[in-house]
């Protein structure tokens, strides 16, 4: 993820407020603020933490829940842009239009696949979350 517009210690400061980590280094792209993270969650007992769709293991790794919600604070401290392998978005409201075609991309595989909304994690409760 490449975030435009914000500095590593704002960025660092919004991943220790919500509780998860930088799975690699985060690091300064260039002279403007310009910043790469990968994301993960703390442990596998965190909230955002992610089971694993055939076995039903937790992991570490980040649950869309998760990723939504650090986008939206990045956004809400002004960030002017985000990159991920999911999509370009130049602002909140971008974004926000996008989030219904992204719960049906298949991050799976062919034989298994494995759709945004339906991963299962601890923050996806019916009655309180909905993605989109």
């Amino acid at each position: 993820m490449i975030i435009t517009g914000l500095d590593e210690r704002r960025i660092r400061s919004i991943i220790n407020e919500m509780d998860i980590s930088i799975s690699q280094t985060c690091r300064t792209l260039s002279r403007t603020p310009r910043v790469q993270v990968s994301l993960r969650a703390k442990t596998s007992s965190s909230v955002y933490a992610r089971r694993q769709y055939i076995s039903g293991y937790r992991s570490v790794n980040l649950c869309w829940h998760g990723f939504k919600d650090f986008i939206t604070h990045v956004f809400d401290q002004g960030a002017t842009r985000v990159q991920t392998a999911m999509g370009d978005w130049r602002s909140y409201e971008e974004f926000q239009d996008t989030l219904s075609e992204l719960a049906y991309k298949n991050v799976g595989s062919i034989m298994h696949p494995i759709y945004l909304g339906d991963q299962e994690c601890e923050c996806n409760d019916p009655g309180e979350w909905t993605l989109w």
